[in-house]
């Protein structure tokens, strides 16, 4: 933790998500991702970096969501990945109506809601990074990280927010923090809504690099 003070990037290797029921792996890994200052990729070895194409950026229109998309298309454009930016409808219980009409209701007026989020996210990037390839897309799931880690199969990166105070964003992570850093088959970046690079006098410093 004391070298990701001044770090641009802290990245861990994990034993992967056969191990991951392991209190101490899941333990240290979350207090990484929670804790850190700055963004921190954690990398499985069942990975398939090398054949992996793309990067995923979670979205919900909060700051923290907000960095995590800049840094998402900054990786993209670096290392010509095309970028999707993906946001989760979930109406779980008991915002679930036992009525399926107004459930159905709910779920269109959600859709809307976060197809305007992703639509600003986009437009955003491209002024930022014009040649870039960005796509959207808005799903719906009961867990939005199973639903983020279907998404996300077979890319390079999936990319999520993080609030200041060391708890992930509720809209598209909420409860599901220790689902993705347990089970994510793919490197995981988690970033808090304010990282070393919104700071030009920050730039160059070293990435920490660990294990768990």
């Amino acid at each position: 933790m004391a070298a990701a003070a001044t770090a641009d990037l802290v990245v861990v290797g994990t034993r992967g998500v056969k191990h991951a029921r392991v209190p101490f792996l899941g333990s240290t890994a979350k207090f990484l991702a929670d804790r850190a200052p700055c963004p921190v990729a954690l990398l499985p070895p069942e990975s398939t970096r090398g054949r992996a194409h793309g990067v995923v950026a979670g979205v919900d229109g909060s700051p923290a969501s907000e960095a995590a998309v800049d840094v998402a298309a900054t990786y993209a454009a670096a290392f010509g990945h095309p970028l999707l930016l993906l946001a989760v409808v979930s109406l779980e219980s008991p915002g679930v109506p036992s009525r399926p009409a107004e459930y159905l209701h709910r779920l269109e007026r959600a859709t809307r809601q976060h197809e305007a989020l992703v639509a600003a996210a986009a437009a955003r990037v491209a002024h930022g990074h014009p040649d870039l390839a960005i796509r959207t897309r808005v799903i719906e799931g009961p867990f939005a990280s199973e639903a983020l880690l279907r998404a996300a199969e077979g890319s390079a990166l999936l990319v999520v927010g993080r609030r200041a105070r060391g708890t992930f964003l509720s809209a598209v992570l909420g409860s599901t923090a220790d689902s993705l850093l347990r089970n994510s088959p793919i490197p995981l970046l988690v970033v808090p809504g304010t990282v070393h690079g919104d700071d030009p006098a920050a730039a160059g410093q070293p990435v920490a690099v660990g294990s768990t």
